[in-house]
């Protein structure tokens, strides 16, 4: 018989007991292993025991549903009791953790976590463009007729005013005006809430409002921003036109810009040409376009803005004006942008926008954006964290189209 050598057993690893009144520390067996085959495993392991597939948020109709254990977080191997709170950041960061996908789940980008404290949580996900899971870019030959299609919608835009109440410096005659949104979970941009909301003007109170989740397919490429939201806000504003012909808005707010744009025409004009409504872009952020750009003369200018309704003209290299920047609010040194959509004239637009601003946001923007993101949290019974589609958002700066 073969001699071998017996060791003593090790003795137990000693329990790390917490300090008295401290809470025990949440083991992450998930982040134990050595290869990235244990921690695909452990991972799968996790996320089975919270009743989820591990790449649930890859399905838009599936993402981020609430698990029917989502209250009460089970025990998993190897880790320790899960608070409510704490399962809801865990779950986060395990569907989007940035592990490489199975090969049937095509076009996902990896994720870049966002820092704490940007804008309130420590869960979400900052976008990289558009969003972090996004779809692979289009091709060329697509972005070649969105190109062509953005020229000839371009020709219908008109940039003068073409309604009585348009030409009143009080806007008599104006009595409905119409906002329009996007919100998206974060981390995942292809499930969003469309939301249209119509406001009685001067009181801008709400009169009607419509919120669906749709599916977003269309991939976010700078410039192209239309092509991605506007199809559902059409939807909106028709499923309106059906349902309640009498609340139909005599202007439209968009969050983004209209002839501020690369190709002077951004989703503010081609939801004004596809509805045939007046439409105003409203931007949080400067799109850089025809030489406009955030240099120390542009913070000048802003600053130069001392009061609610001051204003200065965005003028390009090429001697147009694309837009103007207002102050909308006495509280809020951040300006807005306006563009005009379509049949508006710009200075007709920068009047309309500062009647409808009750904050730094126009009354009828901020209401489709606090509305769709409630209609989210409704849906998906959860605390997770929503962001819009508007310009804080989902595009900073140059992403603003």
């Amino acid at each position: 018989m073969q001699n071998r050598l017996l060791l003593p057993a090790a003795p137990p690893r000693p329990a790390v007991l917490p300090a008295p009144g401290e809470a025990a520390p949440l083991q992450r067996p998930w982040r134990t292993g050595t290869t990235p085959e244990k921690q695909s495993r452990r991972r799968k392991l996790l996320l089975h025991c919270l009743n989820l597939s591990p790449w649930a948020a890859a399905e838009p109709s599936a993402a981020l549903l609430p698990s029917p254990r989502r209250c009460s977080l089970p025990r998993c191997s190897g880790a320790g009791p899960l608070s409510r709170t704490t399962g809801s950041r865990l779950l986060i960061k395990l569907v989007f953790a940035p592990a490489a996908p199975p090969a049937s789940f095509a076009g996902t980008a990896a994720l870049r976590p966002r820092s704490r404290g940007g804008d309130g949580g420590d869960t979400g996900f900052r976008r990289g463009a558009m969003s972090g899971r996004a779809a692979e870019p289009p091709p060329d030959a697509t972005l070649r007729r969105w190109e062509r299609e953005q020229a000839q919608l371009k020709a219908s835009v008109v940039e003068e005013d073409t309604e009585e109440w348009q030409e009143d410096a009080s806007f008599t005659g104006l009595e409905r005006v119409g906002g329009v949104d996007l919100s998206y979970i974060k981390g995942d941009d292809t499930s969003a809430c469309a939301s249209l909301v119509v406001l009685s003007y001067p009181a801008l109170e709400v009169l009607y409002e419509d919120c669906r989740m749709v599916a977003v397919s269309a991939p976010y490429v700078a410039g192209f921003l239309a092509f991605r939201e506007v199809p559902f806000l059409v939807e909106a504003v028709q499923r309106l036109q059906q349902e309640e012909p009498k609340l139909k808005p005599q202007v439209l707010l968009v969050d983004g810009n209209g002839l501020l744009h690369p190709r002077g025409f951004g989703v503010a004009c081609h939801l004004g040409v596809l509805t045939d409504l007046p439409c105003i872009g409203v931007a949080k952020n400067l799109l850089q376009v025809d030489g406009l750009v955030r240099d120390e003369l542009h913070r000048e200018q802003i600053r130069s803005l001392q009061r609610e309704g001051d204003t200065f003209p965005l003028t390009g290299t090429s001697g147009r004006v694309l837009g103007m920047v207002l102050r909308s609010y006495n509280s809020s040194s951040k300006p807005l942008y306006i563009s005009v959509g379509h049949r508006v004239r710009l200075e007709t637009a920068v009047r309309l926008v500062k009647s409808c601003c009750r904050y730094r946001i126009p009354e009828p923007i901020r209401q489709a954006d606090i509305r769709s993101r409630e209609y989210i949290r409704k849906q998906l019974c959860s605390p997770l964290e929503v962001i819009s589609s508007g310009p804080e958002r989902k595009k900073e700066a140059e992403l603003d189209d």
